[in-house]
């Protein structure tokens, strides 16, 4: 069921930033997903980690990170 509501998640975020045409900083989409991360509120974190990954102006460094982050909420904080 958790991996159907983060496909909803991830389909979600990919719409929402696709149809928006201002484009914030990337180290500002980084810092809420951290904050979101550190609240333990996943869901929003991976919708602005996506988003870093599939703008093609955001910086390598960030999108790294991203991927890394992600890994960390898939593998150590969504339980069965």
């Amino acid at each position: 069921m958790k991996i159907k509501s983060s496909i909803f998640f991830i389909l979600t975020s990919i719409f929402i930033s696709c149809s928006g045409d201002d484009i914030q900083p990337v180290n500002e989409v980084w810092t809420k997903a951290q904050k979101y991360y550190e609240n333990k509120e996943y869901n929003n974190s991976l919708v602005l980690l996506h988003r870093i990954i599939e703008n093609k102006f955001y910086d390598d460094d960030f999108k790294a990170k991203s991927f890394f982050l992600i890994s960390e909420i898939y593998l150590n904080e969504y339980k069965e």
